[in-house]
């Protein structure tokens, strides 16, 4: 391990960086030698003061840090500045001004790519796809810090030398290789699954057009959970719920679009399937000890997909049905009913005739979505 010099070491005791003298001296001095071993200069050790865990992340995820602008990035990737500038925004970040260092040689690369990319595919193809990527790593990114500052750091933080949450930063991003890697195969294998044909018409409106079954899950109440519950019991029967619907989903051969809150939005090629899933994820909630019942809304036809969402006029009339559903209820639409009608052994629905929706200009036959074999629903 590289040592701190006695020089750096006189400065770093001077700000109050380490102090000889205190219990845990020894291991503020180790904390400090492994940054230094990262390339942290004292003006970083001094930047960061009671933050040296942090520091360590950013060394350990940056090496080398930042030491080019925007316009050197340009210069060095053979792309126009006004090109980088918005790559970097349709990447989740801001503008930066024409002095930060913000970039390194690892994004000449990438930039570079870019490059390659635009070239095939089209350059505001790519700066489409950079936002849906930029988005989605945001998340990510979020998501792996949130795990680590409740999982991992509380800890490390009791240790008054910092030595504990600098190897806890070093210890977590020292994972990141592995879990790119699982990233990569999880990849290549969705890609795999979502493989299908090429559907005419798709290129004229810059969607894709697919017949699916959209559904709306929504937990009932949840004002008053939010209310009355601890965060931590809080947190488990939402948790509980997300689980148990996105396994429903994936078991039945749909796909989670995504989480709203207290709700989840999925689709399936099969109006049976779907039903099926809002029937199984009711079913446990209803089981649940905290939460107080499920309701829902299904709806199929013609559904324009783009960045992995759903859009048109089938997905809001779901979301529709959800609020005409009453506690515990599972409202389905004239389209849901009618492929549900010929297949036998499917579950029933009791029509509840036709009602004026906000948004659609003409009444929507709509019918309450049962269990079979179950009269009550």
């Amino acid at each position: 391990m590289e040592r701190v010099s006695p020089e750096d070491l006189a400065e770093l005791t001077a700000c109050g960086l380490y102090d000889p003298d205190v219990p845990w001296a020894a291991d503020r001095l180790e904390a400090l030698e492994l940054l230094v071993a990262r390339g942290a200069t004292v003006q970083d050790l001094r930047d960061a003061g009671d933050e040296l865990g942090a520091l360590a992340g950013r060394l350990a995820l940056r090496p080398g840090g930042n030491h080019m602008t925007l316009s050197e990035l340009a210069r060095r990737s053979g792309l126009p500045h006004d090109v980088v500038a918005k790559v970097w925004r349709a990447s989740g970040f801001p503008d930066p001004g024409p002095d930060a260092l913000v970039a390194n040689e690892s994004d000449v690369v990438t930039f570079r790519a870019y490059a390659v990319a635009g070239a095939y595919f089209g350059e505001d193809a790519v700066l489409h796809l950079t936002r849906v990527i930029g988005g989605s790593m945001t998340r990510l990114a979020e998501t792996l810090v949130s795990f680590f500052l409740v999982n991992v750091a509380p800890a490390a933080a009791a240790d008054p030398s910092g030595l504990q949450m600098v190897r806890a930063n070093l210890d977590s991003t020292s994972l990141l290789p592995q879990l790119l890697g699982v990233m990569d195969r999880l990849l290549r294998i969705h890609m795999t699954a979502a493989t299908r044909p090429v559907r005419p018409g798709s290129s004229a409106t810059g969607f894709e057009v697919q017949d699916l079954t959209v559904g709306f899950l929504d937990l009932v109440d949840s004002t008053a959970l939010t209310r009355d519950l601890p965060f931590a019991q809080l947190a488990q029967a939402i948790g509980d719920f997300e689980e148990r619907a996105g396994d429903t989903v994936v078991d039945h051969g749909g796909r989670v679009v995504k989480l709203i809150g207290d709700a989840v939005m999925f689709t399936t090629p099969s109006a049976a399937e779907a039903c099926a899933i809002a029937i199984d994820v009711r079913h446990a909630v209803r089981q649940h000890p905290v939460l107080a019942g499920l309701r829902g809304g299904l709806a199929a036809g013609e559904v324009l997909l783009r960045d992995g969402d759903c859009f048109g006029p089938v997905v809001h009339l779901a979301a529709r049905l959800v609020q005409e559903a009453g506690a515990d209820e599972l409202i389905v639409d004239g389209t849901v009913a009618q492929a549900l009608g010929g297949l036998p052994g499917a579950a029933g629905v009791e029509p509840l005739g036709s009602r004026q929706l906000k948004g659609f200009d003409a009444p929507v036959g709509i019918g309450r979505l049962m269990a079979p074999h179950d009269t009550g629903g």
